[in-house]
């Protein structure tokens, strides 16, 4: 066994031999097998000692050879521990050139009394079992091992067993890993000669009367009843972890609680909350995947007609409860998006520098409510934002962000100009009439935040007025494509977002626009472009936003 992982073995050891001491030495290794061997008289003032040289690691196996000793000792306990829990464990000090581990030491302090051996008979067959608790403050894995002649042969995961036991457990004495040391004359028997393998077929068969599987599923009862408390107490905390992440962070996953309460015992011990996100997500799709058979089967129960229409009715009833969650939990996916889009906003009209005080650029913000160079054809509805200035903007015929107007498929037009975002058939002001199907178009200008110092040429109101001009001298298609007469009947719907300074506040004035009633922003109607104008700064879109989507947000987040 040396020789697999090891070019060269040397040997040394003094020993007695007819009252005296002698030395021995000897080299070995694949190709010369023993050699150098030698034997010599020493001073009867020589202690007993054999030492061991393991030389040359070969390369395969560099890669996966622990360096530390503190490391290597754990192993060591690990691979020796039987024999530490029967007391027939050897002096074993690990040493470097700059620390010392005792094994002794290191099993008395994290394990200790911590053990219980059990004796058990699988279909007449006895077994010996360890049961221990590891204190060590290292990242072990909970395990079964099967030993043979007290050695560790073939470690089993114990996720495997059960897979929502996957982090440390806790006890009054502290956190500690579970390992399971598992001994018999019938594993004795049938390792393989490397030993890193038990031969023992998973089922029985003709020869063996017990299969591996058996004696894993035994252990799998025997570790869950010496872990009953332990297991009790972690899952009620995992359930608390869950249950707060839900309820405060995600409650679109509320209908899992309610619907499938087993999921507590599935999920696996998590605390990073973008795992614990994805295995709830898992959990949903299940969750689905269930809904829509038990739709297939309602249906199909219909159709071959309902033996049982009061047993029809109850599942009946209680499905349309669980579609009714689900599309609860829908809704509150949208919501956490709109909260959490306010909350991207808010940070972007803030300093994005804090040392030089510098603001974001005003595309982060145009970008947040649509995506630049893009129609509405371009991307789909949960890919904007227009909510936050209006929710009717969401409904419109065609919308363009960030092109120029001659390059717009709604006009016929060789302005260069570049609106910030142009929608058309606005819904403000629906019309019945057949030839003039959207009438009514909304300009969006974004300014950035925080900008100052605004001079006549960047007037604002000025650069969206020249915006209805190059419009209206253009000629606009129907939705079929047809050009209509009559542009200079378009309504216009204008919105500067920016914040106010003393220029935008004496722009208002010059521009004849009123405060708003809260007296954060300006608007006006201007008959000459039959357009409602209004500036509006960042702050106040954020909290007129929050306004709206308050009752949605408290309901959503207050529930217990």
């Amino acid at each position: 066994m040396w020789l697999k992982a090891f070019c060269e073995v040397s040997v040394e050891s003094v020993f007695d031999e007819m009252d005296k001491k002698k030395r021995r030495k000897f080299l070995f290794d694949t190709n010369n097998a023993v050699h150098d061997m030698s034997m010599a008289e020493v001073d009867a003032d020589v202690p007993r000692v054999t030492q061991i040289r393991l030389m040359g690691l070969r390369g395969q196996y560099k890669g996966n050879c622990p360096k530390k000793i503190d490391t290597i000792a754990r192993n060591i306990l690990n691979h020796c521990f039987t024999y530490y829990v029967l007391g027939k464990a050897p002096k074993i000090i690990v040493h470097d050139e700059f620390d010392t581990v005792d094994v002794d030491e290191l099993y008395r302090e994290n394990i200790g009394d911590n053990t219980k051996i059990v004796d058990v008979d699988i279909k007449g067959i006895p077994f010996k079992i360890v049961h221990s608790k590891n204190y060590m403050k290292t990242k072990e894995k909970h395990t079964v091992n099967l030993c043979a002649n007290h050695w560790v042969v073939q470690p089993i995961s114990l996720s495997k067993i059960f897979g929502n036991v996957n982090t440390k457990l806790e006890d009054d004495k502290g956190e500690f890993t579970y390992s399971g040391y598992v001994m018999s004359e019938l594993l004795d028997n049938h390792v393989n000669r490397e030993r890193t393998k038990i031969e023992l077929p998973e089922q029985p068969n003709l020869v063996e009367s017990i299969g591996s599987n058996e004696i894993v599923e035994c252990m799998e009862s025997m570790v869950l009843d010496y872990l009953k408390k332990d297991i009790t107490e972690s899952n009620k905390k995992k359930a608390e972890i869950v249950k707060d992440y839900v309820y405060n962070k995600n409650p679109k996953y509320r209908l899992l609680l309610k619907n499938r309460p087993e999921l507590l015992d599935e999920i696996p011990w998590i605390t990073d909350e973008e795992k614990l996100e994805m295995e709830l997500f898992k959990q949903e799709q299940k969750f689905k995947l269930e809904l829509k058979r038990e739709g297939k089967e309602l249906e199909q129960e219909l159709k071959e007609g309902v033996r049982d229409y009061q047993s029809y009715i109850q599942k009946r009833n209680t499905y349309a409860e669980k579609v009714s969650d689900m599309g609860k939990s829908n809704l509150a996916e949208y919501v956490m998006h709109r909260k959490a889009i306010l909350d991207i906003l808010a940070q972007n009209i803030k300093y994005k520098d804090q040392e030089q005080q510098k603001y974001t650029y005003e595309k982060n913000i145009h970008q947040l409510i649509f995506p630049m160079t893009k129609t509405s054809d371009d991307i789909d509805y949960l890919q904007h934002n227009l909510w936050i200035i209006d929710e009717k903007l969401a409904y419109h015929h065609y919308l363009a962000s960030d092109m120029k107007l001659k390059s717009m498929s709604e006009i016929d037009n060789d302005s260069g100009k570049e609106p910030d975002i142009v929608i058309f058939d606005s819904p403000f002001a629906f019309t019945d009439e057949q030839d003039q199907p959207y009438r009514n178009i909304t300009i969006i200008e974004f300014k950035r935040p925080g900008r100052e110092h605004y001079t006549d040429a960047e007037n604002p109101v000025r650069q969206v007025k020249e915006y209805m001009d190059d419009i209206v001298e253009g000629k606009v298609k129907t939705k079929d494509g047809e050009f209509l007469s009559g542009t200079e009947n378009i309504r216009f719907f204008c919105y500067i977002l920016c914040d106010v300074d003393l220029s935008i506040k004496k722009l208002a004035k010059l521009e004849d626009l009123k405060p708003t009633p809260d007296n954060m922003g300006y608007y006006k109607y201007i008959d000459s472009y039959k357009a409602y104008l209004e500036i509006i700064p960042y702050n106040k879109l954020i909290q007129d936003s929050q306004k709206r989507n308050k009752i949605l947000f408290d309901k959503l987040f207050n529930q217990v």
